[in-house]
């Protein structure tokens, strides 16, 4: 775990390296972090949501401190 953890610090892109963050801080499948599009989290409540769970309805994730701190870091695209 160690190496993962060290792997994503060191990673040199910033968004790919909230990526890997937002899959181990959050649990996140792949897909449904990658998908996710900016009006999907709100950083004021620290909740991301997923809006095609594999369940077929919305789920909230809850957001670290850490994660909503990176978040706010990239640019909107």
């Amino acid at each position: 775990m160690r190496k993962i953890l060290d792997a994503a610090d060191e990673e040199a892109d910033e968004s790919l390296r909230v990526l890997f963050w937002t899959l181990i801080l959050t649990g996140m499948r792949g897909s449904e972090a990658r998908l996710l599009k900016w009006e999907d989290v709100d950083l004021a409540r620290g909740v991301a949501t997923i809006p095609r769970a594999k369940s077929g309805r919305t789920e909230d994730v809850p957001l670290t401190e850490t994660l909503v701190e990176m978040l706010g870091t990239l640019p909107r695209r």
